[in-house]
């Protein structure tokens, strides 16, 4: 093999007009929306469309990032990589597919713009330019950036996807022949002695047998024995979610505050969470919440109410607390409108006094 690119067969060379669509019609999804489709003058190309599964939705490539000089020709040679099966070159030397996959687009036209960062930092305008010092002097820049083995390997490899497009770009878009895609060498001769894990082999260990043989009864006892239940109960969950309404309805948040109102005139427990958004409520209450999940809304008062002596224990807010020290308490402001169990409403605000539970109760 010479140092120049393999021979060309095939299209011939590759430059697209500003308005030319860059993905092949024939690997589009059923129902597509023309209008959607990328032109070549795009800067964002969604390759989310040649995708079978419609889950890909952010499979975007931003060729913003890429270096002005650079750019019209890393987007022509990404053009030849949508619509040109794989080079023979390439697939004769290591297992590649004719047709890439969208994601794996994705991720060699991202190695590409970072490769064409390095090029521009280098005064590199054309891929002509590169040589092969300079394609040494990339991996010498790859190498103490501390990663695997293989993910520098498979970096030049995409790297090499370039020279293997070279013959149906046009002359300043054609790059040199990496040195390690010389029959001759291999990666090691570049990157060091491959450390990775062997292929094939556990990067852990395995999971002891004592460990696996419950986990593996239990998972058959999800599928065979409670499945009819977690099946019952996801078809109830999207039921719920299916009748929650697409906008709140007028006077939702009255007929809350009534429905709390409610449970506290009762005397009944309040609902409570420990989600995010019980910090929300307490942000606006301005301070702590009183202890809805556990207890009963107690009626204010300016001494806490006399209670049996609680067994010895230690304070769970802090430090053992001295015997001549005030019990820990902890303090609820409501809004003017609330009422006691059993009580009117108050005008005023009113401040609800929690004490700790294992404190002795004050003198």
């Amino acid at each position: 093999m010479s140092a120049s690119s393999p021979v060309p067969a095939g299209p011939d060379v590759v430059d697209p007009a500003p308005d030319a669509f860059v993905l092949p019609f024939n690997r589009l999804r059923p129902g597509f929306d023309p209008e959607q489709v990328p032109r070549f003058r795009d800067l964002a190309w969604r390759l989310a469309l040649i995708s079978p599964r419609e889950s890909n939705r952010s499979l975007v490539i931003d060729w913003s990032r890429c270096p002005a000089g650079l750019r019209p020709g890393m987007m022509r040679a990404a053009f030849a990589e949508l619509n040109i099966p794989t080079p023979a070159v390439l697939l004769q030397q290591r297992a590649a597919r004719s047709t890439t996959q969208p994601g794996t687009l994705r991720h060699n036209f991202q190695i590409w713009i970072r490769f064409a960062s390095w090029l521009d930092g280098r005064g590199i305008t054309d891929l002509s330019q590169v040589t092969t010092n300079d394609l040494e002097a990339y991996v010498e820049y790859l190498r103490p950036l501390g990663r695997r083995w293989r993910t520098d390997a498979k970096a030049l490899w995409v790297i090499s996807r370039l020279w293997a497009y070279a013959p149906y770009l046009p002359e300043s878009d054609r790059l040199v022949m990496p040195p390690w895609e010389d029959p001759a060498a291999v990666m090691s001769d570049f990157l060091g002695t491959n450390d990775d894990t062997p292929n094939g082999e556990n990067s852990v260990a395995i999971v002891h047998p004592a460990v696996m043989a419950p986990l593996l009864v239990w998972a058959l006892r999800t599928v065979l024995d409670l499945s009819p239940d977690i099946l019952a109960a996801a078809r109830k969950h999207r039921r719920l979610l299916a009748a929650i309404p697409a906008r709140a309805p007028l006077g939702g948040a009255e007929a809350a505050v009534a429905h709390l109102r409610g449970l506290l005139a009762a005397g009944e427990k309040l609902p409570s969470s420990g989600a995010p958004g019980a910090t929300a409520v307490r942000a606006r209450y301005g301070g702590a919440l009183p202890p809805m999940a556990n207890t009963s809304w107690p009626a204010p008062s300016a001494s806490p109410p006399p209670r049996s002596p609680a067994p010895a224990a230690s304070c769970p807010t802090s430090s053992p607390r001295p015997a001549s020290a005030p019990p820990h308490s902890s303090t609820f402001r409501s809004p003017p409108g609330s009422a006691p169990p059993g009580g009117e409403s108050r005008s005023a605000s009113t401040t609800w006094t929690f004490w700790c539970c294992t404190c002795p109760p004050p003198p």
